[in-house]
């Protein structure tokens, strides 16, 4: 059985997305994903700093990739 995938995204610092969804086809046709919406509160600016952070600190990087429109921010 696959693992679940976590992954968020903030939107605009109001908005985040957490989701535990794995986009290649298996996981569109074998897996049930869930996720939630968060608008408003502390979560989505807290998300933000949290990411920052671990930059910072070198605990991750960012990284391009090669997608069909172009160099895409990861």
């Amino acid at each position: 059985m696959p693992r679940p995938t976590p992954s968020w995204r903030v939107a605009d610092r109001r908005t985040l997305l957490t989701t535990s969804a794995n986009f290649t086809q298996a996981g569109v046709d074998r897996n049930i994903e869930a996720g939630i919406l968060i608008g408003g509160g502390p979560a989505p600016l807290r998300a933000v700093e949290h990411v920052r952070e671990l930059q910072r600190t070198g605990v991750i990087r960012q990284l391009w990739i090669d997608a069909p429109c172009g160099m895409t921010h990861v």
